[in-house]
């Protein structure tokens, strides 16, 4: 099984830096191999779509606004489900290109290579400052998804190619 790790948010705006964050943690627990792949998507995110190709799994990580919740408090839910719920207008990112924009190309794109399983991780956040830092609530919130993402990278460990703690 190969798996795309797949990192949404801009770091120079505080809270939305999340996703970046995760994944340079998550790289120093398990590094890059044939199994896993690090996508930062944060302002790069259409020449990585080509990329996708040939992923048995993505796993999504990003800041989300709007929820009602505290910053923090963590979502994870599986893409399809997501990907069906209204949205209401307008819609502003913060990032060149939103993690279900993404899938929406990338479904397109690689047609019948195109996987079924997505998981979607998102942070509540609220401190979307132009700086380079985490609230902390928000950062804890990142640690768990680390672990989650570990977690399940690991457990699916069966090819040598992945190395795990």
């Amino acid at each position: 099984m190969r798996t795309a790790v797949l990192a949404f948010g801009n770091p120079i705006r505080n809270d939305d830096g999340v996703g970046p964050w995760v994944l340079a943690e998550l790289r120093r627990r398990v590094p890059p191999s044939e199994a896993v792949t690090y996508f930062d998507l944060g302002s790069a995110a259409f020449e990585v779509i080509f990329a996708l190709r040939g992923h048995d799994r993505f796993l999504i990580v990003d800041a989300v606004t709007g929820t009602g919740e505290p910053p923090g408090t963590l979502f994870r839910v599986p893409a399809h489900v997501i990907e069906q719920a209204p949205r209401a207008d307008p819609v502003v990112y913060l990032h060149g290109l939103k993690w279900s924009q993404c899938l929406g190309y990338a479904r397109r794109l690689l047609g019948d290579a195109y996987p079924t399983d997505i998981t979607v991780h998102l942070v509540a956040v609220d401190d979307l400052e132009h700086d380079m830092r985490l609230s902390p609530p928000v950062q804890a919130a990142g640690a768990r998804v680390v672990d989650l993402l570990e977690t399940a990278l690991c457990s699916t460990a069966d090819s040598p190619a992945i190395t795990c703690a």
